[in-house]
């Protein structure tokens, strides 16, 4: 295999081994930011919650 016609490509288990430790330690630190926004999320949607349902109530007379 190769990735230009004049350069073959070479595959060695420790280039390998830390490209996917690299890989995988991006898609864990994305996966935590993906869980800190959903849960600052509900923790938004829980504060609002009383303000919305005396909203709901009042009309826009809330205060």
């Amino acid at each position: 295999m190769s990735a230009h016609y004049r350069s073959p490509l070479g595959y060695y288990a420790l280039q390998l081994e830390r490209s996917s430790d690299a890989l995988y330690s991006v898609y864990q630190g994305a996966m935590s930011n993906v869980n800190h926004v959903i849960q600052t999320l509900k923790d938004l949607a829980h504060a609002v919650l009383p303000h919305k349902e005396v909203v709901d109530k009042d009309g826009a007379k809330a205060e």
